[in-house]
């Protein structure tokens, strides 16, 4: 499992284009505002609905990254699609560092 910084995030999400998973639940314009990109980059879900989720559906978060609030349930998402064959990128620190950074 790999953690990521919001740099490293963004230039991932921007090569590879995918998008950033937001798992709280402040509305995306929020959170796109505070980390700086287009509220388009950003997809809001709860770390349930991914759980319930088969292969198949899981195979569309293929190389995005999950943001949570404080990095550790976005990691736990993140292990689990990594178990179903999934790629995927876990932002380090969550929402609260970046808002602490830019603070």
């Amino acid at each position: 499992m790999e953690d990521i910084d919001l740099k490293e995030a963004l230039d991932i999400a921007r090569k590879k284009n995918t998008k950033i998973v937001w798992l709280g639940i402040e509305p995306v314009p929020y959170v796109a505002d505070l980390i700086k990109v287009d509220k388009n980059q950003i997809i809001q879900m709860s770390a349930t609905e991914i759980s319930i989720k088969n292969e198949s559906e899981l195979k569309k978060f293929e190389e995005h990254i999950f943001l949570c609030y404080h990095g550790n349930t976005s990691r736990a998402v993140v292990n689990y699609i990594k178990k179903k064959g999934v790629n995927s990128y876990n932002l380090k620190g969550g929402i609260t560092s970046i808002a602490e950074s830019t603070s």
